[in-house]
């Protein structure tokens, strides 16, 4: 298992991103997210899907109607120079 915080850079400019950081680097457009990963490779084909229980995330989360999820919804275009 790797784990580590996700590196977030500026894929406009040109990026190499070493073996050892696949699946941790990440658009700094989404730099706002502070994400930490787990990475899991048991042997398994990259097809099978793996079931972790992660236990109630009744502490961070809160449900809303889907109806005010999405009037909520914003999108934006980032303009090209």
């Amino acid at each position: 298992m790797k784990r580590d915080l996700v590196e977030y850079v500026d894929f406009n400019n040109s990026v190499h991103v070493p073996r050892d950081k696949i699946g941790f680097v990440k658009s700094d457009q989404f730099s706002h997210q502070k994400e930490y990963r787990l990475m899991i490779d048991d042997g398994r084909n990259v097809d099978e899907h793996i079931d972790l229980e992660i236990g109630s995330l009744a502490d961070i989360t809160y449900l809303i109607p889907t109806e005010d999820f999405n009037k909520s919804l914003e999108i934006k275009v980032k303009e090209e120079n």
